[in-house]
């Protein structure tokens, strides 16, 4: 909004009881409490899409969807993601957050070490 910023958010469907979010340009991409991922349009037309893998934390790139699975692992998938996750390899293994740049990805591991995996579009 125009600063300053003034009045109030609006309420958005949440019956897939989501836990964790992210927004791209055209898509929203979210992991509800039994780690499915789900998909709709930004603009919240259209319905929530399951798309097929199992993630705790997910986050939209550019070009990808990347995310934490419940072990901890990362994977990417290409968009529009249709399930075809590719694990990614970082020095530690464990990962507990990542979040999407321009042309990559920056992970935290569960003992705090921040990497950066930069990819070639």
């Amino acid at each position: 909004c125009k600063k300053p910023c003034s009045g109030s958010g609006s309420k958005v469907d949440n019956t897939c009881l989501l836990k964790q979010l992210d927004a791209g340009e055209q898509c929203l991409y979210a992991v509800n409490k039994t780690n499915h991922i789900l998909s709709r349009p930004v603009d919240g037309s259209g319905s929530w899409r399951v798309v097929p893998g199992r993630m705790k934390h997910v986050t939209v790139g550019t070009h990808e969807i990347f995310g934490i699975n419940p072990t901890n692992e990362v994977y990417r998938c290409k968009k529009p993601c249709l399930g075809e996750w590719e694990k990614m390899v970082f020095d530690e293994g464990d990962m507990k957050q990542v979040d999407a740049t321009l042309n990559g990805v920056f992970a935290v591991s569960t003992g705090a070490s921040i990497y950066q995996h930069n990819i070639p579009y």
